[in-house]
């Protein structure tokens, strides 16, 4: 209010009107100018952003890769180490043929019924 009265008094009931209009223009002014600089301001911390988020995903990428890669090595691994098992356990399980120099492959072959030279009993 004081500055309303020192401005009728410096510029004049004339021209107060025709001044108040200018300064309303460049008060217009200098708010575009803070509105677009402000938008500008935003756009740049939004571009930051979303860098940011870019190497955060790029990040993780490699991070998933690396992990899908171990656990598909792990897998190979234990695959690898599941079929040696098996096949020793095959091995392992296979019938021998009876070896003629085994000595217990003679009393094995003897029928049940066979008596001490295997020859058969008589009843």
């Amino acid at each position: 209010m004081i500055l309303g009265v020192i401005a009728l008094i410096v510029v004049g009931p004339k021209e107060l009107p025709a001044m108040l209009r200018t300064l309303g223009r460049y008060a217009g002014v200098l708010k575009r100018q803070a509105a677009e600089f402000r938008q500008h301001f935003d756009q740049a911390l939004k571009e930051a952003e979303l860098d940011q988020l870019k190497n955060d995903l790029t990040g993780f990428k490699s991070e998933m890769e690396g992990a899908a890669r171990d656990a598909m090595t792990a897998a190979e691994r234990q695959a690898e180490s599941a079929d040696r098992a098996m096949k020793s356990q095959k091995t392992a399980a296979a019938p021998r043929s009876p070896d003629p120099t085994d000595a217990g492959s003679a009393i094995k072959s003897v029928p049940p019924d066979a008596g001490p030279a295997g020859e058969p009993h008589q009843t």
